[in-house]
């Protein structure tokens, strides 16, 4: 995104100030997009960023602007129009090769209305897809959602919702809620709390099998990552650092390392990680940036591995295609994250 410079003729000290000016910030143009205490908020409210269409521009939900198609090159946002009677949820997002999956607010014990927005429209549309599922969480970044049914929760591909992926099924007898998050169609982790006691249990679900992650817990997973190699690190509510050296071999232990996560809204159960190859990101409180070590989970500070400042900004979605990567953020919209160098 290119910040625009208003030039005016000024008279004397004036012209000077203004030309003094320019010269110091300079360096804050080009390509990237650099953010600073001065940048103004978009008044598009908090953004999640889905994906990309086959334009590789970003489609993403807003809070105040529903759901919005945003050009990185010209910095411009475009409405999705969706025939929706309620609100679009935040957590009811999903994709797959070439289709995001949006859902919309529904009472209690509901069906939701599901729409489809194709990624190779170049002014794309939200056409009706399902009302007949209680949805209650889809996975953002993957192929994936939860389903209430009056006995269970059930795992399903949100692209042939008719039953559960194997071992995909949950009693709601003995689980009080259920959330998942995918890292992509193949890798999704399934976050599920009890009725009796609030704790919390978790799996991995990579390749069509499950793999436990935490049992019985009264913290959550809030993020995981599982980078080339099968080396998952999982972040649970009060910080702790959870790693398994091979997810499909053993089942991440705590490894003593703790980051101070950042407060967040119920809506978004699950904090965004930010990767750069194999490397692993997060944002903790008061914004700072914290690098998690995939070979033994320790913590350190990471503000030297971007060249954009992060500091004073919220960042709460992040993509990625392997070369360019995008942040959502509650008040400053959609960022380009450049990083100092590939680790």
């Amino acid at each position: 995104m290119r910040k625009t410079i208003l030039h005016r003729t000024l008279a004397g000290t004036a012209a000077l100030l203004l030309l003094f000016t320019l010269s110091c910030n300079i360096d804050d143009e080009g390509i990237f997009y650099r953010v600073s205490i001065s940048e103004p908020i978009v008044e598009v409210g908090a953004v999640t960023v889905i994906d990309f269409n086959d334009a590789n521009n970003i489609i993403a939900h807003t809070k105040d602007a529903g759901m919005q198609l945003y050009n990185p090159v010209t910095g411009d946002w475009s409405l999705i129009s969706v025939e929706n009677s309620n609100p679009i949820r935040a957590n009811l997002l999903a994709t797959d090769a070439t289709r995001v999956f949006i859902g919309e607010s529904a009472a209690l014990e509901e069906n939701n209305d599901l729409y489809t927005i194709l990624k190779s429209e170049s002014s794309p549309t939200g056409t009706a897809y399902n009302s007949a599922m209680n949805v209650v969480s889809m996975g953002l970044y993957g192929d994936v959602m939860v389903v209430e049914t009056t006995t269970d929760f059930e795992v399903r591909t949100v692209s042939s919702p008719t039953s559960a992926v194997t071992d995909g099924t949950f009693s709601t007898a003995t689980y009080r809620s259920a959330q998942v998050r995918a890292q992509d169609d193949d890798t999704f982790l399934v976050l599920l709390q009890k009725a009796a006691d609030d704790t919390y249990s978790s799996y991995l679900y990579e390749g069509g099998i499950r793999y436990p992650v935490t049992t019985d817990l009264e913290q959550p997973v809030r993020a995981f990552f599982v980078d080339s190699t099968d080396q998952g690190i999982f972040v649970l509510g009060d910080g702790s650092v959870y790693r398994s050296s091979d997810v499909a071999a053993t089942q991440p232990t705590d490894t003593a390392n703790t980051i101070t996560l950042k407060t967040t809204n119920t809506e978004f159960t699950f904090l965004p990680v930010l990767t750069n190859g194999d490397a692993l990101y997060m944002q903790g409180s008061a914004n700072i940036m914290y690098s998690i070590s995939m070979t033994d989970g320790t913590v350190a500070s990471a503000e030297d591995d971007f060249v954009t400042t992060l500091s004073t900004v919220d960042i709460i979605s992040y993509i990625a295609d392997g070369t360019n990567h995008y942040a959502g953020t509650v008040e400053h919209g959609i960022i380009e994250i450049e990083f100092a160098a590939v680790p």
